[in-house]
């Protein structure tokens, strides 16, 4: 099941942060906005990113989406608009509860 919310947006670069909590092995979500630009290479060809490899384990934390096996918070540029971010769950012990969106240029 995905969760998705509109927001308005004038053209920027933001990264997106989110508060989760996952127990290690089991430490993945699907993160897509449709129309905007990233700054890393998506998981195939689907705009889908992998965000994986999260350091919370067993305790709520604040991680930057980033796609699989970076380092690096990914940067998403989008025009003036307003977008739906989509974020599904990839393994069943992965939870989310609060998603900040931060103006990065």
């Amino acid at each position: 099941m995905h969760e998705q919310s509109k927001k308005s947006l004038r053209e920027q670069k933001h990264e997106i942060t989110a508060r989760v909590i996952t127990n290690g092995s089991n430490d993945s979500f699907w993160f897509l906005i449709p129309g905007a630009t990233m700054d890393q290479p998506l998981y195939g060809d689907t705009g889908w990113v992998m965000w994986d490899s999260m350091t919370q384990e067993d305790v709520w934390g604040w991680e930057n989406v980033k796609v699989y096996n970076q380092s690096q918070a990914m940067q998403f540029t989008m025009d003036p608009g307003t977008y739906t971010m989509k974020i599904g769950v990839r393994e069943d012990e992965s939870q989310l509860d609060v998603i900040v969106i931060t103006r990065v240029d």
